[in-house]
């Protein structure tokens, strides 16, 4: 966690892969005070299996987008 707030707090795209929804998102679905970052929170507690294919396309996407610079 550490490194990812470092990251965040460096304007860095930063990715969380959480449990579920916790306090710090404030409602959100975001880290707020994080400008460029994202979260992938379990609909149901620890219930992986259906949040990484939400994982995977968002991966491809910004792999996508990365190798296409406009």
């Amino acid at each position: 966690m550490a490194a990812m707030a470092i990251g965040g707090a460096i304007w860095k795209d930063v990715w969380f892969l959480l449990f579920g929804k916790v306090w710090p998102q404030l409602g959100t679905d975001h880290y707020p005070w994080y400008a460029k970052s994202r979260v992938f929170a379990c609909e149901k507690f620890a219930d992986w299996e259906p949040l990484m294919p939400r994982v995977r396309e968002a991966l491809e996407e910004f792999r996508s987008s990365a190798a296409d610079p406009q």
